[in-house]
């Protein structure tokens, strides 16, 4: 993704766009049928809309012409929904660019770029057994910052380099709080309040590139070499509510066949993924053909970092602390992908192109497997029974 930048001609523009309730179409359900819905996870009928508003601004110019040049932006969508049940689902995003090109000399581009980008919402995770007191609310931000620099050597060699580093984070924290206990009935339904969740994702990246541009009679070369290293990390956190983090079971639901109380121990895992890769190519022309050959090698590696996870508040001796300690490369990949391509025009008039290719492609390791090994696989949970004799629904 390329952003705009600013040049020698101040430019902007601004946008509204407003979706009101009125425009969308009825699904015209009877109670029954909108009951059936939600019962079958409401794909039935759907969320309707309850008013979707989008703004904008962006504005470019020059700080001093020809060699410094500014651009920044703000966008903001408010997406109100009403779930097939009546619940209300509010989403906001919420987004801050800016980017600054500097270019002291010809040969020489800089770039500076920062990206803030905040999602908040309101009844996520609303169901048949979610009511609103059980649903989550989502927030950030992420922050994304970019340095990159772009020479130009000689009219045969131009070389390109950039890091970034992306602070992403987000919480899910139940609306219900946490001062209070969950209760999980017989019908499968959850009350009061639900567990909580935090999240951080940073990632650090480099990268660079090389283009040499060369002729050998009657052949011209584009050779392209270039590789990379990244650093992805996964941390979470899950906490339910109340002291203790205690949840109240009736008879039959959950795990528990008789009415029973958990006490609970949070989760906490790190996990990270280092990808290194290399790759060469060369774009060959003669005449009526072109043909591309290549390579690209990739190097990954998923690690389990160490965590702990604190004992439970009111009963540490049932459910002590537990640490978790680093697996460095539980899981390693290696590939070569290979790049082969060929063009090929046909007739005086070269209007007609027979091409032909092949390419293979690696996955990308994500943070599961490696983090399944850790040993803190998520929340614990010590169960109990419970005789509910004030009927309170509190253990």
């Amino acid at each position: 993704m390329v952003t705009k930048r600013g040049t020698n001609d101040v430019r902007g523009s601004a946008r509204v766009f407003i979706t009101d309730p009125k425009f969308q179409a009825k699904s015209n359900l009877s109670p029954e049928e909108v009951r059936q819905s939600a019962a079958g996870g409401g794909t039935f009928g759907g969320s309707s809309i309850r008013g979707v508003q989008d703004y904008g601004l962006e504005v470019g110019g020059p700080v001093l012409k020809d060699k410094l040049w500014l651009w920044g932006s703000y966008g903001r969508n408010q997406i109100d929904l009403l779930t097939v049940l009546g619940y209300p689902d509010k989403t906001t995003l919420e987004d801050v660019n800016a980017k600054m090109n500097f270019q002291a000399v010809e040969s020489n581009g800089l770039t500076v770029f920062y990206l803030r980008g905040d999602k908040r919402k309101q009844g996520r995770s609303a169901a048949t057994d979610r009511p609103p007191e059980t649903t989550v609310d989502q927030s950030g931000p992420t922050s994304l910052y970019k340095l990159e620099d772009n020479q130009v050597f000689t009219s045969s060699l131009v070389a390109d380099a950039f890091y970034s580093f992306m602070d992403e984070g987000f919480q899910l924290v139940a609306e219900g709080g946490s001062a209070v206990q969950s209760y999980y009935d017989a019908g499968a339904i959850w009350h009061k309040s639900f567990v909580s969740s935090f999240f951080g994702r940073p990632q650090r990246q480099l990268l660079a590139t090389l283009n040499y541009f060369l002729s050998t009679g009657p052949l011209g070369h584009e050779f392209k070499f270039g590789g990379g290293f990244r650093r992805s990390e996964t941390r979470s956190k899950s906490i339910w509510p109340g002291s203790g983090g205690i949840i109240a079971f009736a008879a039959g639901s959950g795990a528990c066949p008789v009415q029973c109380g958990a006490i609970t121990r949070n989760s906490s895992s790190k996990s990270k993924d280092n990808y290194l890769n290399f790759f060469f190519s060369d774009t060959i022309t003669m005449d009526r053909l072109t043909a591309t050959l290549g390579v690209r090698y990739d190097n990954q590696k998923g690690s389990v970092m160490a965590s702990l996870a604190p004992a439970n508040d009111l009963y540490p001796a049932l459910l002590p602390a537990a640490s978790a300690s680093a697996v460095n490369n539980a899981v390693s990949w290696n590939d070569w992908s290979p790049r082969v391509g060929l063009t090929y025009a046909l007739g005086e008039s070269r209007k007609t192109l027979v091409r032909a290719s092949y390419a293979r492609y690696a996955n990308q390791l994500g943070a599961y497997p490696g983090n399944q090994l850790s040993t803190i696989p998520g929340i614990a949970y010590a169960y109990y029974p419970w005789t509910d004799t004030n009927n309170n629904q509190q253990v």
